[in-house]
């Protein structure tokens, strides 16, 4: 399933909710996902260090974007 920061918030909440209670086993994700959702999470590959920006230029994401506390 994938999770991403124009879901709306019904879907959004539906696919959380079913990851956390373990019917789904894989969650593909843009950055949104460590930006305030607090799911059960074991293992986190990263595609890619760079994120396209509005404008459409590119950034690195720095470490501390990768921090969910």
């Amino acid at each position: 399933m994938a999770h991403h920061g124009q879901l709306p918030d019904a879907v959004r909440r539906a696919v959380e909710d079913d990851y956390r209670a373990g019917r789904l086993k894989v969650l593909a994700a843009t950055n949104t996902l460590g930006q305030g959702v607090n799911l059960p999470v074991r293992t986190v590959l990263a595609h890619s260090v760079r994120r396209r920006n509005d404008d459409g230029s590119e950034t690195r994401i720095l470490a501390s974007g990768f921090h969910q506390d």
